[in-house]
């Protein structure tokens, strides 16, 4: 082969080499490309806020407390002639409950009447004769004190022997009996010194006291009227409502809480003191508040803040202020406004301004559904 067939020759393979160079380069350009199309175009669940009313509750354990509770003493000791109730039994208010034998008491009281029938009877005599001047003021003074003393003691011996007719203070159930006929009964205070267990504990449950400790953030919502709603295992899916009747005027300095009582019908005797419940109560509502679902926030050091696509399909981070929030919906104060369109789900992966693909978001707003925090 000459010489220039063999320069056709390289120059033909030089040629072949710069095409198959040429079109790799290009296939990698265009994949490098169509891959940064795809990764602008990564699509994005987006949603608008909603403007409705949004409420704030808190959810608390609650105590149940009758609204009445006595513990029965005895006002006088003595031996348990009867008693007539036990533990259920429900009560009416002066129903007597127990008797103890009143022997002694009688014969206390007859003995005061006779020393006040004679006492009496001496005063009148004295006045006959102050009236004829034949006994000194003085005389008559001492004759008719020493009667109302001995009324004094009368009326006190027939009170004791009322004591030993043991009564119901209201209306209500014997919760607790501790005490059998036959046993030798104590005073009242006697009892209380020596830590002497009570007779009988009486309750009354027409109404129930529901006791809920508010922490001291909640506390600026409070007010006599505030509905609340309680909620006992007892009773699944049952509801009691009711409103705050009290509040205390000063915090648990060792909680930092307020103690709040709420009075509650009570007319089936569903809710037993001592139940295990739980006090809903409603702080407060917002009307025509801006409302997004909670998984559109993004918390990160501290901040909090939301994806918005602009209309350009651009994704700007934009700081937010929370109002209400708690459950799946949360109040945004400042930072966005309803015509805004918002990315709900997978944030986690964005970033500020990149484009991406908006889609619907599916879950949709009911309006009028209340807020828990």
């Amino acid at each position: 082969m000459n010489k220039a067939g063999k320069w056709g020759l390289s120059l033909l393979f030089l040629g072949t080499a710069v095409l198959i160079g040429y079109r790799l380069v290009h296939h990698s350009l265009v994949r490098e490309k169509q891959g940064a199309q795809v990764k602008m175009d990564v699509a994005v669940f987006v949603t608008q806020p909603a403007v409705q009313s949004i409420s704030q509750t808190i959810t608390l354990t609650a105590d149940i407390q009758p609204i009445n509770q006595a513990a029965i003493y005895s006002q006088v000791s003595g031996y348990l002639d009867s008693i007539s109730v036990r533990r259920g039994y429900r009560v009416k208010k002066g129903q007597v409950l127990a008797t103890i034998n009143d022997t002694t008491y009688r014969a206390q009281l007859q003995q005061a009447q006779a020393t006040r029938d004679y006492t009496c009877l001496n005063a009148n005599r004295y006045k006959k004769l102050l009236a004829k001047n034949l006994v000194s003021h003085d005389s008559y003074d001492l004759a008719r004190e020493q009667c109302r003393q001995a009324q004094a003691s009368v009326d006190y011996a027939a009170k004791e022997l009322d004591y030993t007719r043991i009564t119901a203070p209201f209306d209500g159930y014997i919760f607790n009996r501790m005490v059998d006929p036959g046993a030798t009964i104590p005073a009242s205070t006697a009892a209380v010194a020596s830590n002497q267990s009570p007779l009988f504990t009486v309750v009354d449950i027409h109404l129930v006291k529901i006791v809920v400790s508010i922490p001291e953030s909640d506390v600026r919502y409070l007010r006599i009227g505030l509905p609340i709603h309680v909620q006992a295992d007892a009773y699944p899916g049952r509801i009691f409502p009711g409103r705050i009747t009290r509040m205390n005027p000063a915090l648990d300095v060792q909680t930092r809480t307020l103690a709040v009582e709420i009075d509650m019908p009570n007319p089936d005797g569903a809710l037993k003191p001592g139940m295990f419940a739980r006090a809903i109560l409603h702080l407060r509502t917002v009307k025509g508040a801006l409302v997004i679902p909670r998984d559109a926030v993004v918390r990160r050091k501290g901040k909090t803040f939301v994806y918005r696509v602009d209309p350009g399909r651009t994704l700007h981070r934009v700081p937010v202020v929370l109002g209400i929030q708690g459950g799946s919906r949360v109040q945004v104060t400042e930072g966005i406004f309803s015509s805004d369109q918002i990315v709900v789900p997978g944030q986690q992966h964005l970033s500020d301004g990149e484009t991406v693909l908006p889609k619907p978001y599916a879950p949709v707003f009911v309006p009028g559904l209340s807020q828990k925090s």
